[in-house]
């Protein structure tokens, strides 16, 4: 019910925007727009790109400000998808906004588009809005996918920053020189407010916080344990840690104050039950960070922010529970198994990996199951020596290694493929959507 409240929001506000839109313009332009006159019609539909580009804008800083509230609701990856998904209502809407005020200007002055974009730099408070246009542009070019795949993550995050500071020109610019806003001065401090409130929480969430738990807690590398040749597990001291509230199943985001790793904040599932003394992250070489991350000194320094997640046991209502891991995604439901099992549910794990060597967590798995409430069948794709399950977990194993299913609650962690995949063979068992919960491999 709360997801579904929050999911109507954003529409919501859109129409209010649009609403405001029709109160302050249509009726200044209305004759003209009854009229067909084309400059009017593009200056008004020029305002409204505006309007609903900056609540756009609004809404990414809500999705990706962290706030505990809504993660709880609907997860980080989740929200991480949303944030990706608006940027494609964001991105036209702002950079229609200019160019079709200056198509409309033009047309009245008799001169070119692109005069008429070099004539509104002379015009008071528009050099912030096409700064912060030009700001805007250069994000949406480097977040797409084609350039982002080529650019090292530290550059694309880098570049992304720049975002900030353009939101905060775009502001500048609709109050100072907003026709919507200037006659409505009320509505104007109500709109700047929303843009603080909003970039204030995303700001206090992701550099604040994180500041203030390690001065509280002091995170810092105890030690490094490796658990195949590409996973190591970094346990992570501090003070007071059972103030963090981490939960079975969450994942923390971590900076590493290290030489060559500053810049850089990654998320990674705990792989142990929180003890209140040491949290653990085990992680997968998969990419220059993650080969340094397994190198990182003893005793270095690390800003945890977090824990977020919604692949907790409080979500599991039936008495039984069915997890299904992908890869390094064991991490995470390791965590969640040992916990579910305490707590008396009856417990089956399926485990997908491509050799016995690449197993995570085998003999803490098998000592797990050794005390009873929990089954784990480990499923591998590429080796040809294995006497076990082989090839990928789908709707036959299923059925077959937990005939029960249907009496499970599901809990699915894995590559963003397999958990779809996933998600399609529990769907085909008759699994209802309400009991499957899943959270993409944080990577």
């Amino acid at each position: 019910m709360k997801r579904a409240f929050i999911l109507v929001l954003w529409p919501a506000g859109a129409l209010c925007v649009a609403g405001f839109w029709c109160w302050s313009s249509l009726k200044v332009l209305s004759g003209a727009l009854l009229s067909g006159s084309l400059p009017a019609i593009l200056l008004a539909s020029g305002r409204l790109c505006g309007l609903l580009a900056a609540y756009g804008v609004l809404v990414q800083a809500l999705l990706i400000g962290r706030a505990s509230w809504i993660e709880r609701i609907f997860g980080h990856d989740r929200l991480a998808r949303a944030h990706r998904a608006n940027a494609f209502f964001v991105w036209p809407a702002l950079l229609l906004h200019p160019v079709l005020l200056a198509w409309s200007c033009a047309l009245q002055g008799g001169i070119s588009i692109f005069a008429q974009l070099r004539d509104f730099l002379t015009w008071d408070g528009l050099p912030a809005g096409m700064a912060a246009w030009t700001l805007f542009a250069a994000g949406a070019i480097l977040s797409s996918t084609p350039v982002r795949r080529r650019l090292p993550y530290e550059r694309w995050h880098a570049a992304h920053l720049l975002l900030y500071p353009a939101a905060a020109a775009a502001l500048a610019h609709q109050i100072e020189s907003g026709g919507d806003f200037a006659a409505h001065p009320l509505v104007a401090k109500a709109w700047a407010a929303l843009f603080i409130l909003a970039f204030g929480t995303l700001l206090y969430n992701r550099a604040l916080k994180p500041l203030l738990a390690w001065r509280r807690h002091r995170f810092a590398v105890e030690r490094l344990v490796r658990e195949t040749r590409d996973v190591v597990s970094v346990h992570i001291a501090g003070q007071g840690l059972e103030g963090l509230n981490a939960k079975d199943g969450q994942f923390v985001i971590v900076r590493f104050l290290a030489p060559d790793m500053l810049l850089e904040a990654h998320p990674f599932s705990l792989s142990k039950p929180p003890d209140g003394r040491s949290l653990r992250i085990s992680v997968k070489r998969v990419g220059d960070f993650t080969a340094k991350v397994q190198t990182v000194p003893e005793g270095a320094a690390v800003i945890v922010e977090g824990p977020y997640g919604v692949l907790t046991a409080e979500n599991c209502r039936a008495a039984k529970a069915l997890l299904l891991a992908g890869g390094i995604g064991v991490t995470a439901l390791r965590c969640l198994a040992e916990r579910l099992a305490r707590d008396g549910k009856d417990v089956v794990m399926l485990c997908a990996s491509r050799k016995q060597e690449d197993i995570v967590f085998r003999d803490e798995l098998a000592s797990l199951a050794s005390a009873g409430r929990l089954r784990v069948h480990f499923v591998l794709s590429a080796d040809p020596l294995w006497q076990g399950e082989k090839g990928s977990i789908d709707a036959e194993k299923i059925r077959r290694l937990s005939p029960d299913w249907l009496e499970r609650e599901a809990f699915l962690c894995g590559p963003p493929g397999m958990v779809l995949g996933l998600r399609r063979a529990l769907k085909t068992l008759g699994v209802p959507g309400r009991r499957v919960h899943y959270e993409l491999l944080p990577l």
